[in-house]
């Protein structure tokens, strides 16, 4: 078995809650840790403050 990293994105901007528990499900479906979850979903109020 082999795993390559990839890379995804949602673009939105009127679904960010939407948009952010889909992907939140989604990471941790798949087996991602709970922090790295919390760092992405949290990363929108970030990059979203401009």
């Amino acid at each position: 078995m082999t795993t390559a990293a990839v890379a995804s994105s949602f673009p939105c901007t009127a679904g960010r809650d939407r948009d952010g528990w889909s992907n939140a499900a989604l990471l941790t479906a798949l087996g991602v840790p709970e922090e790295t979850v919390m760092a992405d979903y949290l990363a929108g109020n970030t990059y979203r403050a401009g």
